[in-house]
Parts: structure tokens; C-alpha cells; sequence
């Protein structure tokens, strides 16, 4: 069935531990460019390990992933904001990162926005995040650690630098790195959702592409080959 675009994006940002308050910093960006409201967007300010936003957001200032001033101004655009959800309105956002749900809102949405496990680190690192959007054919942005859409290209997915600028996963630090995927996202939600679906119907090769590696023998011969000589790397040593 043909998908009927409402949203530019949709970005589901649950705070589990202090090195994710680069979500806070990502709900900071769309906000200061005025483009929450072109995307389904979760975002909780309680963090279920504990404390706030706020609280951590000190906390990586203290941890020198951020500067003081980065975080008072993300503390006080976000103690504006409502509490944002998808499909859990009333609740604290639960741990569904293996689910695609909610399906309605996921295909209105152009866009995946997805947040990784990993971000400030130097090291190539995906979860199942990465491959909802495969799986649902839709194009995605990945906020993740640098380079990490190299790493995903090297087993053989395709991305989408033909229509979106993707230099932003060769920049290495990890704030420049937020600031350039917020001027992207911005210049994506400055299109219409009639040009966006046309652009949906032009990548329709990349995402049928993806979406039969991921469940492709192939892609899991490599997988297999990578653990068995991960294991063997270990248990055999250098030699």
C-alpha cells in the first residue's frame, strides 16, 4: 500500500544512562530549529536509572563530554517542553527497542531518526536500532558514533548520500556531529511531504536493496564468519 506522509521524521529517544544524554542534546537541536513538530517524537525527561535531565546533563559537564554552557541552554529549552511521546501518552517510555511499533506513526513518517547505543565513543558500533528502518524500507539518519554509516556500508547496505547529505557521519566531534545532523533534519523538514514522497519513490531501489540483504543468507554467512573468528581471536590468542 502506498504510504501517506504526515511527518518529515519520527526519532523514539528513551534516557537510560548518562552517556545517552546526547538525546537530550538531539531534542535541544530540533527544537532550536523549530522542527519538533514535523516529527513523531518520544523524549523523557526522567531517567528510569536514575535522575533527571537536568541532573544529567551536569553530570556529563562534569564528565567533560559537554560544555556548561551546551548544557544550560539544553536545561532551558527543555524544561519548556511538554513531555514528549508517541504511543505511551500517559507513562514512562518502556525499553521496546526490539519492537516496530507503532506501526501507524511509523509509516507516516519519511524518516527514521535513529538514535544508537553508542555516541560519544571512537569505535564502530550498531544495535538492532539501525536495522528497523531497513526492515520497514525507510531511510534513515543515523545519530551514532562517527563513521558508523561507513561501517554499515561495508557489509553491504546502502545509504542515501544521492539525496541527503550524509558528511555528517565523517565528523568526529561529537557535538559538530549533533549540530550538522540538526542542519540536515532542518533542511529535510523545509520540504514538502509531496517532495519527499517522490523522493521516497526515487530511493524505492536503495530501500528494497537493504531491506533483501538484511534477510539474505548472505548477510548472515558474514555475521557467522565474524563471530566464529571473533571466538577464535580469543580463545587461540595472537597466534
Amino acid at each position: 500500500a502506498q504510504r501517506q506522509l504526515t511527518k518529515t521524521y519520527i526519532s523514539f529517544n528513551r534516557l537510560t544512562s548518562n552517556e545517552r544524554v546526547y538525546r537530550s542534546l538531539l531534542v535541544n537541536e530540533l527544537h532550536k530549529h523549530n522542527i519538533l513538530d514535523h516529527g513523531y517524537v518520544s523524549y523523557s525527561k526522567d531517567c528510569p536509572d536514575g535522575g533527571d535531565f537536568a541532573e544529567n546533563l551536569i553530570k556529563a559537564v562534569d564528565n567533560n563530554l559537554i560544555s556548561n554552557e551546551l548544557a544550560q541552554e539544553a536545561i532551558a529549552n527543555i524544561s519548556n517542553l511538554p513531555e514528549l511521546r508517541i504511543d505511551f501518552p500517559a507513562q514512562s517510555i518502556p525499553n521496546q527497542s526490539m519492537a516496530l511499533t507503532p506501526m501507524l506513526q511509523l509509516m507516516q513518517s519519511f524518516l527514521f531518526l535513529v538514535t544508537e547505543t553508542c555516541y560519544w565513543q571512537t569505535k564502530t558500533h550498531l544495535t538492532e536500532k539501525i536495522f528497523k528502518p531497513i526492515v520497514l524500507r525507510m531511510p534513515f539518519l543515523l545519530v551514532g558514533c562517527a563513521n558508523n554509516l561507513e561501517y554499515l556500508r561495508s557489509y553491504g547496505f546502502r545509504t542515501f548520500d544521492c539525496w541527503i547529505d550524509e558528511s555528517y557521519d565523517t565528523i568526529e566531534d561529537p557535538i559538530e556531529r549533533m549540530h550538522a545532523i540538526g542542519r540536515v533534519l532542518l533542511d529535510i523538514s523545509n520540504r514538502s511531504l509531496d517532495d519527499l514522497h517522490e523522493m521516497l519513490c526515487d530511493m524505492q531501489e536503495v530501500l528494497d536493496h537493504n531491506y533483501n540483504l538484511f534477510y539474505s543468507q548472505e548477510l548472515l554467512d558474514t555475521c557467522w564468519n565474524e563471530l566464529v573468528d571473533g571466538i577464535k581471536a580469543v580463545t587461540n590468542g595472537p597466534n
